[in-house]
Formats: C-alpha cells, structure tokens, sequence
C-alpha cells in the first residue's frame, strides 16, 4: 500500500517537527501512528522529536524520567532484524510476503508497566517492496465492535499473558502445564523461570482506558503459543473463573483472531521503504511483520517509550529463594 493512501506520514523537515510539535502529536492521538518518509535523518534528531511527541501525549523514551524532568542521556534504544526467523522461514519453503515471519501481538502485555509507544528507524531496506510490511490494528476501534456476551465477561474480568521468552523453555508441555497452574491458582502475580531470571506477569484489565487518549481500549493479545492463545483467563469478579467462562472466553479469543489477523477492514499496512520512521502508540496499536524478505535486508533502530518514571529496567523479577517462596505458595 503507497503511503500516499496514508493520512498520518508527515514530509516537513524533521527540523520543523521538533520545532512545532503540536500537529504531529495530535496526529499521533488521532490514528495512533504517525510516519516521516523521505528525509534523511539523524538519530539524535529523531530521539529529541520522539521526546517532544511524548511530552505532549504522555510517554518518554528516557528511564527514570519524570514528566517536567529534562532528557536524560539513558534510553531504550535496540537494533532489530528478523533474519534467524527469516532464515527459518527459508529452510521451511515459506518465505513469502504474504506469511507473517511476527505473529500479530500487542506489545509488553505481560508487564506492569507497558510499552507506551516506540519508534522505528529503517535505516537498511534493500528488500523487494512489498515484502516486510509491517500492519496495524487499532484496539480502540476494536473495543467499540466488542460484541455484547464478550464485553460483559471482559468487563469484570482480569487476564494474564504468558512471559516475553528469552530462554525457550526445554519442554512446552512442562511449561504449559506449570503456567496454566500458577494460572489456576488465581495469584496475585504469576512469577515464570526464564533461564537464570524469574520474570513476572501481571494481570491487567483486558478492557481499560488509554492514558493518552482516555477512551476505552481492547487490551487482549491475538499471539499464540502451540497450544493457544497466551492469554489466559485469571479471574472473573475478584474469583476463578467457572468453566462456562472460559469457554466463552476460548470463543472470544477465536473473534480478536479473526478480526486482527483476518479482517482487512481493521488493518493498516505501511509499506517500508529506506530511510522510513513510524512512531506506533503501542498501549492501542497491535501489530505484526510480513516475510518475503532475505537475511540482511530490513534492518531498523528502535527506540522503546514507557510512562514517566519507568526504571530503566522494567520488568519485575524476583530472586531464587522468593521464586521458591512463590511455588510453594500455588502448590507445586
């Protein structure tokens, strides 16, 4: 898709952005996305507009930073390529543009403090156009077609999402079985061991409002694990959830499936092209990545945005003896 079809790319000199960022930033709470194409652009540049865009809406890509604090020099820069997966997707006879190499997801769910938002630098992009495209939904527009039997159970309940991996697991059955007990056990948090570090999920409202825009957001993920969605439902009420709502759940899960991954209506696709930002809200926007790549070509600086005040670490871990603490404490 051109990015002419687009109403929030933005071709100003980034100069001007930085300088007036009032238009970009209302952009970016109107759609939840804003994009700059055809300007080179320096990183310290696109780091201070990053930053003006979230004094005004309500992120920051600096940790430990609050609101009225000036920029600190820490950030939560990342460098990104999908080449292992590509590589993969190559052996398996699948690399197409139409295959998805990142599955459909909303990001840090299964943290306390989420993601805000992010910014996406394609620096390297020699791909074929077409391939790599990375797409959007907007979970607002989704909690407003949230059909009546799902809202009224989402409404009262809490759901929990399986930990962002850094270490798989030796065995998924092992680790199903484990999660799906913590789970059961209706727990305050859910502690999960990721190699050497014992990582924490916190329940969240799969239904809540945006602390930017204020209006109500689907906050449910569409990713999944062998067996299913990591997702899970937690507790509905303030108790554990019966059977007859988890199975209303389960079916709940099979429409954010096909109004994400197959309802075109509720996508957007940016078509990359050298030298691209995108600026995603990433409280509201899911998102995922389009294959037909080669290893090598589409790689991207990233910068991650969390609410003011965020540690420069933030993900909650724990150490061995409360790990232990823990288990002992969900019966296993």
């Amino acid at each position: 898709m051109s990015h002419m079809k687009h109403d929030f790319v933005f071709d100003k000199p980034l100069e001007e952005l930085i300088l007036r960022p009032s238009t970009i930033s209302a952009k970016f709470l109107e759609r939840g996305i804003v994009a700059l194409r055809g300007q080179k652009c320096d990183r310290g540049d696109l780091f201070e507009l990053l930053t003006r865009i979230g004094d005004i809406t309500g992120f920051t890509p600096s940790p430990d930073r609050q609101r009225l604090d000036p920029v600190s020099n820490g950030n939560w820069s990342y460098h990104q390529v999908h080449d292992i997966q590509i590589g993969y997707m190559i052996n398996d006879g699948v690399n197409e543009a139409n295959r998805e190499v990142i599955q459909w997801h909303v990001e840090g769910v299964s943290m306390e403090n989420t993601q805000s938002a992010a910014m996406w630098h394609m620096y390297n992009f020699t791909a074929e156009p077409g391939t790599g495209n990375t797409g959007f939904v907007d979970m607002e527009v989704l909690a407003r077609k949230l059909p009546a039997d799902y809202r009224n159970l989402l409404e009262r309940a809490t759901i929990v999402h399986m930990p962002n991996w850094q270490n798989k697991p030796a065995s998924m059955d092992d680790f199903r079985a484990a999660f799906e007990a913590k789970v059961d056990a209706c727990s305050p948090m859910i502690y999960t061991k990721d190699g050497d570090r014992n990582v924490a999920s916190f329940p969240r409202k799969p239904l809540d409002i945006s602390p930017k825009t204020g209006i109500e957001t689907l906050r449910a993920c569409p990713c999944k694990a062998p067996w299913g969605l990591q997702d899970y439902l937690h507790s509905v009420d303030g108790r554990k959830p019966s059977g007859e709502e988890k199975d209303l759940f389960e079916r709940f899960a099979d429409w954010l499936e096909h109004e994400i991954v197959e309802n075109a209506e509720n996508q957007i696709w940016w078509e990359w092209q050298e030298g691209d930002v995108l600026i995603p809200d990433l409280y509201r926007m899911a998102h995922g990545v389009k294959a037909g790549f080669q290893p090598g070509q589409r790689s991207f600086h990233g910068n991650w945005c969390f609410p003011f005040g965020t540690e420069a670490e933030p993900e909650h871990r724990i150490p061995d003896s409360e790990y232990e603490a823990y288990l002992e404490s969900v019966g296993l």
